[in-house]
């Protein structure tokens, strides 16, 4: 070891080279590099550009955190409002269809999602499903049975209304139970 560049061996340089040209070497391996590769003609034609004379490359930069939360936040209201959307509209199609028993299942299961997330618009669900049951039940009586008055009409839609609201309460008990149960953290706020 009588040469100056053998002051760390060829194989350590290559381990430590990229290190360098990625910026994330220390101080001090970049300067063991740099002054290996400036001694020892092997080494330095394999790393060209990190001869002692060349400038350290600049760091990446930093992430955009409050860009990034609010793509974050974006995708959650999106993913919520879908799903939003999708138990109210479709299990108010699904109670006017051949298969009008699945609302059994159907309300209940998007509101124990939204619940089990600790996720607040499991209310909004519920008050959703009544309007739109309710709405959409005064129509079809007024619409396709004649002989209902709209007393008669408006007070069953009330009734229809509050049991489909009553399924996502029972879907929301069951999705905070299942939270519980699985120690799901509540969201700090």
């Amino acid at each position: 070891m009588t040469k100056d560049y053998e002051a760390i061996p060829c194989e350590v340089c290559r381990d430590l080279a990229p290190l360098v040209a990625d910026g994330v070497a220390s101080e001090q391996s970049a300067a063991l590099v740099r002054a290996h590769l400036a001694a020892c003609p092997a080494c330095a034609a394999e790393w060209p550009g990190l001869a002692a004379d060349s400038p350290a490359p600049p760091p990446p930069p930093e992430p955009d955190d409050a860009r990034v939360l609010r793509r974050l936040h974006r995708r959650l209201t999106n993913r919520t409002a879908l799903l939003l959307a999708v138990g109210t509209v479709g299990g108010t199609l699904l109670t006017y269809s051949r298969y009008s028993l699945l609302t059994i299942l159907f309300f209940p299961l998007v509101c124990g999602v939204l619940s089990w997330q600790r996720d607040p618009a499991w209310r909004l669900l519920l008050l959703l499903t009544f309007t739109a049951s309710a709405l959409v039940n005064l129509a079809a009586s007024l619409a396709f049975h004649s002989y209902l008055n709209w007393q008669a009409a408006a007070v069953n839609s009330l009734v229809i209304g509050a049991a489909a609201a009553g399924l996502c309460l029972l879907g929301a008990l069951a999705g905070h139970w299942l939270a519980y149960a699985f120690k799901k953290e509540e969201k700090e706020e």
